[in-house]
């Protein structure tokens, strides 16, 4: 499962310097916590939320890792997600989210491929998806 590694956060016991890089840690159970309490008013909160999720992990695993890799495809899965149930969300809302909240172009992917996996760490010229 794509988002099993980002589920709960790292122990602090066994991973110290995540704390130490990672300002504002959040993991998925707490995103979920926080729809299921309230706490999020607004759709762009909850998006924030997101995005600081897959940033992150990110920033502290490095981009070509195998979790930096796993959160830059959550990521596309999550944007493609909003623009394929744009209707519900809307209908959810009662208006259109705000035209922030659907990404023009998926920053975790490269203009020239759709689905290449070196794409995310920008190694065009070694892609290996036969574009």
């Amino acid at each position: 499962m794509l988002a099993a590694p980002f589920l709960t956060l790292p122990s602090k016991r066994k991973l110290p310097q995540y704390y130490q890089r990672v300002s504002d840690p959040i993991d998925l159970c707490t995103l979920e916590q926080n729809i299921v309490t309230g706490f999020y008013r607004t759709v762009e909160s909850f998006d924030r939320d997101m995005s600081r999720l897959f940033n992150n992990n990110v920033r502290f695993f490095g981009r070509t890792s195998e979790l930096g890799i796993a959160a830059t495809r959550l990521r596309k899965a999550y944007n493609m997600a909003k623009t394929d149930f744009l209707a519900q969300i809307e209908d959810i809302l009662g208006e259109s989210p705000p035209a922030s909240f659907i990404p023009e172009h998926d920053p975790g992917l490269c203009s020239l491929h759709d689905s290449c996996s070196f794409s995310v760490v920008h190694y065009h010229a070694f892609c290996s998806c036969s574009v």
